[in-house]
């Protein structure tokens, strides 16, 4: 919300941000009038729509960058244990490949993870997220730089190579592995 504000040039102090759960609390809340705005996610946003609500902006649409998803460990844990973050690694890849490229596996799983049957909030929650997927799945310097911000620290291009380690990504390319996706 604080870089949607910033990129439309509204000040902070001009909107009250307050917690308020959930997703699904946060629909609630709206509904009910409790909130004037929130930020909703798929499959909330198309219920949100469906109930009448407009939506004012799709974060994905921001100018600034941030991390979607990423993957996180110990330095410790990587140099011990390479070879089982690597599997680990290769079959995150191996599920992102399958959500960019078989739509029915990906809606029948979310389906079942979200307990949704209504086949317009599936299809629509599939069309936000697949595309948002990166294959090889990098991380935005920029986007980490964004983040580390958020949290209050300043960082430079320099910083960002001290806790961002792409070597398993690389040595995956190396290897062919993307390229045995295709």
């Amino acid at each position: 919300m604080i870089l949607a504000l910033r990129e439309w040039k509204i000040p902070r102090e001009a909107v009250n941000i307050i917690p308020s759960g959930g997703s699904d609390s946060r629909l609630v809340a709206l509904s009910t009038k409790a909130l004037d705005a929130t930020l909703l996610s798929p499959p909330q946003t198309i219920t949100a729509e469906t109930q009448g609500f407009r939506i004012l902006a799709q974060m994905s649409d921001l100018k600034a960058s941030f991390p979607l998803d990423t993957i996180v460990t110990t330095r410790s844990f990587l140099k011990q244990s390479r070879d089982i973050v690597k599997r680990f690694l290769r079959a995150y890849i191996d599920g992102l490949y399958v959500i960019r490229t078989n739509k029915e596996k990906t809606i029948a799983s979310l389906q079942k993870t979200l307990r949704e049957g209504n086949r317009a909030i599936l299809e629509s929650t599939y069309q936000y997220y697949a595309p948002l997927l990166s294959i090889p799945p990098r991380v935005s310097r920029e986007g980490l730089r964004i983040t580390a911000e958020f949290f209050g620290q300043k960082a430079a291009a320099g910083d960002i190579d001290k806790f961002l380690d792409e070597s398993l990504i690389e040595e995956l390319e190396r290897e062919g592995f993307f390229k045995t996706l295709k």
